[in-house]
């Protein structure tokens, strides 16, 4: 019985020490998608303004037409 009880203690300590790396793996995972896709999106979006400012410049009529 007390080595039964030895091994699920085992395996509880191995559970927890798991689950805290998860926890921070999760937690890098979570930093870095917000660090790295912000200025990505950011970018995007620097990009999508530049190509509507052409298309408005296009469309623009002249004094001429």
């Amino acid at each position: 019985m007390e080595e039964t009880l030895k091994l699920i203690l085992n395996e509880l300590k191995e559970l927890i020490k798991g689950q805290l790396e998860l926890k921070k793996d999760v937690s890098s995972i979570k930093d870095n998608l917000i660090n790295g896709l912000g200025p990505y999106f950011e970018h995007i979006e620097k990009h999508i303004d530049e190509k509507t400012a052409e298309l408005k410049d296009i469309r623009r009529p002249t004094k001429d037409h």
